[in-house]
């Protein structure tokens, strides 16, 4: 602290040996690039300065020119600045926030030849000033007349830096000069501009704070809004927000800027810029108040202008006798001017209340969507269950026999753990479940189509083989092997993919999803590089399925009557393949959360249940509406010897 007290003593130094500098230079047209942190039309900082931008064009119409810059976020403002040079000509350029002051420097250091202005900082270079208003001496007045109401006092601060400390300490020293019993609560936003987050601290102070008078040092008029809405009073910065928002508003502290701008712009003229450094306040005409609301009475009115005729003429005795002495330690006296600059040490006195947020919400899945995908993946599962029953009813009729039962209940079990998986989707995510529907997921698809593409391949051998004149005996247990390595395989994978790096579930916000507003937040599976590898091979190794599945599809279109089932399944692989190619790429191209998970949850359960409601329906429609004779001449899909008999005992 004490080397900042230096460092703002030197500055004070500064302003005073200015005229030692370079020799003068004296253009004959002044461009001037203005770099604005916020919208010009914000009815404060942005919209003070760019007042002050307009008071320049006025006056030297034959001289300046003007561009702006709005909304130039800090940190981004050196390319800002180049372009304002190279592309634009100016040959003035003005930034008006405290974080432009580095890159301004920098800039300054690079074009001797160009003037440069800072407005709130503190470095300066021979081409490079900065200004700055004693804007506490307005608050201090501000307070005299917040302080007259006779009500609690509400203050939204922005940053905990000695220009904000300043200013509150100055403005609750007047409102204990009207009223000695005067109490405030403070808020800390760490915001300029964030109107949404002022708006919140204004209506927290009060309506759960009892303030009657609201003020703040952001460039909003949110709080005074807030307080008008609830017939309740403001002070406002920066600009007369009075004719903004209705006479609630007492007065508002304000810039000149035009006049320091004036100052500035006339050494370019002259030949006589220096690089000063102003800190200017009444006496030199750079604050002021707006005017004085008529809530106001007539007596805070004439000793506030007493006040203020003292300030103009140098008398500046805010941060004087003992209310300050917190301040200044040891001291009766006045705080130095070095020590103003560099202190932010709040008065004991003020009512800290700490740093304000606005709480998040959680964003979850539409409780209609829930219940929608609950019950239809509900259904579906009891209808398979149902299925399950039924073949295990009808086990002893011929097309159920001959279509291999235990595939059968396989490829149902396999629907099962896919609808199941749909279901868990629907909670917010924990760590179990962000592994359980995707083991889920494999294995009930390998299930299901795993046992598709093994009746398939038997189908197309024995086709093959037929055509030989060959005998063909393939019984169940030899397709085993196919299902069994597809299993396990994807068992393989699943365990890499879970314990390579584990997934976990996290808050997402919207730095993370542009589909979160900056208040919002939701849970979702956080998969690491390596798993989000090892999720791409997983789906290609069911790809692969997929498209194997397509080949002998079509390979075996052509199989006689008596593979009847063939057709069947056939159509349940075309099913799945096509479900698969649709829904995937919308999942990856709709940026809408919930609107992934119903298409996913839709695919996996429309898919599922026409695969195997393909399979499974018309067996039962055989069997119920008596189609199937006794020797199974439909429904039965048995194999043929080379003598074209049927063999019951093949199967496929």
């Amino acid at each position: 602290m004490a080397a900042v007290a230096k460092i703002a003593a030197l500055l004070l130094l500064v302003c005073l040996a200015s005229g030692l500098q370079k020799e003068k230079r004296a253009p004959k047209k002044l461009k001037m690039g203005f770099v604005y942190v916020g919208k010009i039309n914000d009815f404060g900082w942005s919209y003070a300065h760019n007042s002050g931008r307009i008071h320049l064009e006025s006056r030297y119409p034959d001289i300046v020119t003007t561009v702006i810059r709005e909304e130039v976020i800090e940190g981004t403002e050196a390319p800002v600045i180049a372009e304002l040079i190279e592309k634009e000509g100016c040959n003035f350029i003005c930034a008006t926030s405290f974080g432009f002051q580095d890159a301004t420097l920098a800039s300054a250091k690079k074009h001797p030849d160009i003037f440069y202005l800072h407005a709130s900082g503190y470095l300066r270079a021979d081409n490079m000033g900065n200004m700055f208003g004693k804007i506490y001496q307005s608050r201090y007045l501000a307070g005299m007349i917040a302080g007259s109401m006779g009500l609690k006092l509400g203050y939204i601060a922005a940053f905990p830096i000695p220009e904000v400390v300043r200013g509150a300490n100055a403005y609750f020293l007047g409102a204990r000069r009207t009223n000695p019993k005067a109490q405030m609560d403070l808020h800390w936003t760490l915001t300029w501009f964030k109107p949404d987050l002022e708006l919140y601290a204004a209506e927290q102070l009060l309506d759960n704070n009892d303030v009657g008078v609201i003020a703040q040092h952001q460039d909003t008029t949110e709080p005074q809004w807030a307080a008008n809405k609830r017939n309740k009073f403001s002070i406002g910065y920066n600009t007369d927000m009075g004719q903004w928002v209705s006479r609630s508003v007492l007065t508002s502290p304000i810039f000149l800027w035009g006049v320091m701008y004036d100052k500035f712009v006339q050494d370019a003229i002259n030949g006589e810029f220096h690089g000063d450094i102003i800190w200017w306040g009444y006496e030199e005409g750079g604050v002021d108040i707006a005017p004085i609301s008529v809530e106001v009475d007539a007596k805070t009115v004439a000793e506030v202008e007493k006040v203020k005729s003292e300030l103009k003429v140098g008398k500046d005795r805010i941060f004087c006798g003992d209310a300050v002495k917190a301040l200044n330690p040891g001291s009766d006296g006045c705080v130095p001017p070095e020590q103003l600059l560099s202190d932010a040490i709040l008065l004991p006195e003020i009512n800290n209340v700490g740093e304000i947020a606005i709480p998040t919400t959680e964003v979850k899945l539409s409780t209609g969507v829930v219940i929608f995908i609950i019950v239809l993946a509900s259904l579906a599962i009891f209808v398979n269950v149902v299925l399950g029953v039924m073949v295990f009813i009808l086990r002893g009729q011929r097309v159920i026999r001959y279509s291999s039962p235990l595939f059968m209940y396989a490829m149902l079990g396999g629907g099962l753990l896919l609808y199941t998986a749909v279901i868990l989707w629907m909670p917010v995510p924990n760590d179990p479940l962000c592994i359980m529907p995707l083991w889920l997921l494999s294995l009930g698809f390998s299930l299901l189509f795993g046992n598709l593409l093994a009746k398939t391949w038997r189908i197309f051998y024995m086709f093959r083989r037929l055509r030989k004149f060959k005998y063909v005996s393939i019984s169940d247990v030899m397709l085993l092997p196919i299902t069994g390595v597809i299993l396990l395989v994807d068992i393989v994978l699943l365990i890499l993919f879970t314990f390579i790096n584990i997934p976990e579930a996290r808050k997402y916000g919207f730095q993370d999803d542009s589909e979160l507003s900056e208040y919002e937040f939701r849970w979702q599976c956080d998969y690491p590089e390596s798993s989000a590898i090892m999720f791409f091979i997983i789906v290609g190794w069911k790809g692969l399925q997929i498209l194997a599945g397509c080949v002998l599809s079509i390979l075996t279109r052509n199989v006689s009557h008596d593979f009847n089932e063939a057709k069947h399944i056939t159509f349940a692989i075309y099913v799945v393949a096509f479900t698969s190619v649709v829904v995937f790429p919308i999942i990856f191209l709709v940026n809408v959360y919930e609107s992934v998970v119903i298409v996913q949850s839709l695919g996996v359960i429309v898919g599922t249940f026409c695969a195997t409601g393909i399979l499974f329906f018309p067996k039962f429609l055989s069997i119920v509406f008596g189609i199937e004779d006794e020797n199974g001449s439909t429904g039965a899909t048995g194999g043929l010897s080379a003598n074209g008999k049927s063999d019951s005992t093949l199967g496929h």
